[in-house]
């Protein structure tokens, strides 16, 4: 399974690579603060957007401590899709004090 940090996923964001950005965190969490740019799919309606996934060259996904997100990115690679999960979360991205929306 591909997987990056969040210092890694800033870095490509702010290069100004185009980012599909999956947070698989309930609403209730991203509403709380999220990625700016991050999509809102939580982990148990993946699978009702998969072929919107499919579309997409690269998905990203993310959550709070990076255990959906290493799911959720597991299963999209079971379906062909090019997926990279953020390794440890919103979590470490805030630890690192990198920019969330609310």
């Amino acid at each position: 399974m591909k997987s990056i940090s969040p210092a890694e996923l800033n870095e490509i964001i702010n290069n100004g690579e185009n980012v599909y950005l999956v947070d698989v965190r309930e609403i209730f969490e991203f509403e709380e603060g999220h990625i700016e740019g991050a999509v809102n799919i939580p982990t148990g309606k993946i699978m009702e957007n998969i072929e919107e996934l499919k579309k997409k060259d690269t998905v990203y996904f993310i959550c709070l401590t990076g255990s959906r997100s290493a799911m959720v990115t597991g299963l999209m690679e079971s379906y062909g899709i090019d997926a990279v999960d953020i390794s440890g979360g919103m979590m470490v991205w805030q630890m690192n004090m990198l920019p969330v929306v609310k």
